[in-house]
């Protein structure tokens, strides 16, 4: 198992403290996604887990990503599920346990390829990861291993994305939601006017439902 750097922000004082796991996109590294404490307030244990597939000086990504003979963009599928499973030992082992969190007090907060990666922790692991909030990515489909939609019933998603998004186009997190809503996945689903990137009203919707999740 491979070891991952992170930043900790704000541990709670108190007896059932929940955690925020923030998982960066493609390209970007464990800064970028840590000021997002700065709007949620003091009521998390804010961790955020940098990848260890080095791209360039402070860019790392989860898999690797290449164009097939089709020009199309492609994900190493075997090296995104290792990093699923990888990870999971990781928080596991080097965050839950060490903080004593229990599993209905862990969010997950991905950003486009650390979206995917959430989703993929959340659905392959169901009893470990249930809420979940998904920033301008998908469900990736070769990397989930789906259960019986029983096993989802307590599951809490929030997902967003950019109606402008080019990186990942909006018809990919329509067809996301349709997935969840077809596994009877209780989701809330919100597109804003942007791009790849998060808005100001998206960090609010996702501020309102932190405060009843």
């Amino acid at each position: 198992m491979s070891d991952y750097q992170y930043l900790i922000k704000n541990y709670p004082q108190k007896k059932n403290g929940k955690i925020l796991i923030m998982l960066h996109g493609y390209g970007s590294n464990y800064n970028d996604l840590i000021s997002l404490s700065e709007f949620f307030g003091e009521n998390y244990l804010y961790v955020s887990i940098q990848a260890n597939h080095a791209l360039d000086l402070n860019s790392y990504c989860w898999w690797s990503l290449h164009y097939d003979s089709n020009n199309t963009l492609k994900s190493d599928f075997d090296q995104a599920k290792y990093s699923v499973d990888n990870l999971n030992i990781f928080i596991q082992n080097q965050i839950i346990q060490k903080y004593n969190i229990k599993s209905e007090n862990i969010v997950l907060l991905g950003f486009s390829q650390g979206a995917m990666l959430a989703y993929a922790l959340s659905l392959n692991f169901y009893d470990k990861y249930k809420k979940v909030i998904a920033l301008s990515g998908k469900i990736l489909k070769e990397i989930i291993k789906p259960v019986s939609v029983d096993k989802y019933k307590d599951h809490k998603f929030y997902c967003s994305h950019g109606v402008l998004d080019e990186t990942i186009p909006i018809a990919y997190a329509r067809k996301s939601s349709d997935w969840l809503d077809k596994n009877k996945i209780d989701h809330n689903y919100q597109e804003f006017e942007s791009q790849h990137n998060l808005c100001l009203e998206n960090i609010e919707a996702v501020k309102d439902w932190l405060k009843i999740n």
